[in-house]
């Protein structure tokens, strides 16, 4: 079967670094790629032997920091990175800086106090947080929050605010203070949880408005800053009723206007599978296939309580592999479909030693 896939494939697909990288891939590898998964550094040592498992047996790459110390980290990095055939990707939650995840670091106002500042302070600060993510050896700042949030909404404090032009002005900024020391932003939760007050943690929020009163507010937001080469959007679960019955992180609709009417190209993030919001109300194998389905690259999977970290490493990330796994050798989902997703996230680890 992969000698014959090989063949159909277009002549020009091999035609550069990344691409032949992709050429060589096993199955196993590209799925594996495709997930995002949680490490906290300070745990005991099964919790990085489950960790070295999963690199080692599922091919995993791509890690979220949801509890370390500096020295802890650079330590446990430095070894997975000699165990990993594949570069290692690295994000961590640092809205308001390091840490929020990582202990003694410094701490920066959040946005609802940020949006009160000059743009030229907001970038002064902006840029420390980058560069202590640099320092940490992380990549993508899972940040800014580019919600439209007001006073009441859960979001708020996490939000430059209500008007959208502010929210696109100083996300801009901090979004460029982290080109310049070259960290990846991502910005979240597409397509907007402002003016909700559920939690995805705990509930499914659920909004009904119109398709045009999103594309005026949230979605401006998304499209200006698209325009300056934004590389990772978060997909959220908040289940817009007037577009679809399901959640945007399960949603083709949603996620096709992404693609298809603000022509993002980069890779989309889905928020962690294992909140509430999705664990709730849908069995977990059509989480999986729907996310991957919905136009989503890279799958997340997050958590900081010690017993929901041991359920994903050992039990949820295994399970998911498996599925996707089974999807493609059983012919159900076209193996381009995978393929073009797999050269995307390739393109993202390379271009870190460039």
């Amino acid at each position: 079967m992969k000698l014959i896939f090989y063949f159909f494939l277009p002549f020009f697909l091999f035609s550069n670094f990344e691409e032949n990288i992709l050429k060589n891939m096993s199955l196993d590898e590209k799925i594996g790629i495709l997930f995002m998964v949680p490490i906290s550094t300070l745990r005991e040592d099964h919790h990085k032997n489950d960790i070295i498992h999963l690199i080692k047996n599922y091919k995993i790459s791509n890690f979220i920091i949801c509890s370390a110390d500096a020295l802890s980290l650079n330590q446990t990095l430095a070894k997975l990175n000699k165990i990993s055939t594949l570069p290692m990707f690295i994000a961590a939650d640092a809205e308001w800086g390091t840490a929020m995840r990582i202990k003694n670091e410094k701490i920066f106002p959040k946005n609802y106090i940020l949006k009160n500042f000059e743009n030229k302070d907001l970038f002064y600060i902006a840029e420390e947080i980058a560069i202590n993510l640099k320092n940490l050896n992380i990549h993508l700042n899972l940040a800014p929050v580019v919600d439209i949030g007001k006073k009441n909404d859960y979001i708020y404090e996490r939000s430059f605010g209500d008007n959208k032009n502010i929210v696109f002005e100083k996300a801009l900024n901090f979004v460029n203070a982290h080109k310049k020391q070259n960290v990846f932003t991502c910005l979240k939760h597409y397509p907007g949880i402002g003016e909700t007050n559920i939690d995805p943690h705990f509930n499914l929020p659920i909004s009904h408005k119109t398709y045009e009163e999103i594309l005026e507010n949230d979605l401006f937001v998304y499209k200006k800053l698209i325009e300056n080469n934004i590389k990772f959007i978060m997909s959220s679960h908040i289940l817009l009723k007037n577009i679809d019955d399901l959640p945007a992180t399960l949603s083709k609709k949603t996620i096709d206007i992404l693609r298809n009417e603000l022509f993002f190209k980069g890779i989309i993030i889905t928020d962690a599978l294992n909140m509430q919001a999705l664990k709730n109300n849908f069995p977990f194998e059509k989480i999986i296939l729907l996310a991957h389905l919905a136009g989503n690259d890279i799958l997340l999977f997050a958590d900081h309580r010690d017993d929901c970290l041991d359920d994903i490493l050992k039990y949820r990330i295994p399970n998911a592999f498996n599925i996707l796994k089974n999807a493609y050798l059983n012919n159900e989902i076209n193996i381009n479909y995978l393929n073009e997703k797999v050269l995307k996230i390739l393109k993202i680890k390379y271009s870190l030693n460039k």
